[in-house]
C-alpha cells in the first residue's frame, strides 16, 4: 500500500479517545471521535505546519490533550462544589463503542453528543454521566450568553 492510498483511507478510519472523571458520587466518561484527516487539519494549526506534515502521533496527541483539557475543566467545576473525583489517563481505541452500546434512556444516566466543526473538518464528542448520589452545584464557567466558550 502506498502512502497516498493510506492517506485516503485515513478519512474513513474512525478513532476514539476516552477519559474518565469518577468518584464516589458520580462517573463521567468523556469521548472524542475523530479521523486522522480531520484532526490533522486541527493539529496543523497547533503545530504551525501543513496537514500533510503532521504525523499520526501528533494527531493522537491533540486528541489526548483535548480529553485532558475537558476532564480537567470538569474536575475543577466539581472540586469547586465539593464533589471529589479523580481523572484517568485518556486511552485510544478504534471505532464507535455506541454501535455496540448505544445511548439509551437509563435511570440516573445522562448522555449528550455534540459535534465541533471547523471549516470542512469536525470531531464528535460525547459525555455520559452516571450520578450515584443526589447533589447540586453551581457552574461559574466562562460560557457566553450565546453558548460559546470564551477562552
Amino acid at each position: 500500500m502506498t502512502s497516498d492510498s493510506q492517506t485516503s483511507l485515513d478519512r474513513f478510519i474512525d478513532s476514539l479517545r476516552k477519559t474518565l472523571v469518577s468518584g464516589p458520587d458520580l462517573r463521567i466518561i468523556f469521548s472524542i471521535y475523530f479521523n486522522a484527516h480531520d484532526l490533522k487539519i486541527w493539529a496543523s494549526q497547533i503545530f504551525s505546519g501543513s496537514p500533510n506534515d503532521i504525523r499520526l502521533t501528533q494527531v493522537h496527541d491533540v486528541a489526548k490533550e483535548f480529553c485532558n483539557l475537558m476532564a480537567g475543566y470538569m474536575k475543577t467545576i466539581l472540586d469547586e462544589n465539593g464533589v471529589r473525583v479523580g481523572l484517568s489517563l485518556p486511552f485510544l481505541s478504534r471505532g464507535f463503542d455506541q454501535i455496540f452500546s448505544p445511548f439509551q434512556n437509563r435511570t440516573g444516566v445522562y448522555d449528550k453528543v455534540w459535534r465541533i466543526k471547523a471549516d470542512e473538518s469536525f470531531v464528535t464528542c460525547s459525555i455520559s454521566m452516571e450520578i450515584f448520589k443526589n447533589f447540586s452545584f453551581e457552574n461559574n464557567d466562562s460560557t457566553s450568553e450565546s453558548g460559546e466558550i470564551e477562552f
